[in-house]
């Protein structure tokens, strides 16, 4: 017999895609980029989302102070990359309540 763990959802919590006004809801501890995948948004992830490409780049239009620094893998694209300080990578940034961002 197969055991198999539901993902805690996390009630009334979302994201806003923009310019689309496309509500993601999401899981407990999914990347942005884990959330766009389940809700069948396309976002380019060639490394599959462990941050050893940065193709994941988006743009956060509000909630980026919620996210906190970036983490040394994305902070060493951003630099590389001149990223704007509201560009991150979607595989590193957590899912976070009423964030809006563009791809």
């Amino acid at each position: 017999m197969f055991w198999f763990r539901k993902k805690k959802q996390v009630p009334n919590q979302y994201m806003v895609l923009r310019p689309q006004d496309k509500t993601l809801y999401f899981d407990k501890d999914q990347s942005i980029l884990e959330t766009c995948i389940e809700n069948q948004i396309e976002i380019d992830h060639s490394c599959g989302g462990n941050g050893s490409c940065g193709t994941c780049k988006i743009n956060i239009l509000k909630g980026l102070e919620l996210l906190g620094p970036r983490e040394d893998i994305e902070l060493e694209w951003a630099e590389e990359r001149s990223f704007k300080e509201s560009e991150r990578l979607a595989c590193q940034c957590p899912s976070t309540h009423k964030l809006e961002f563009e791809i």
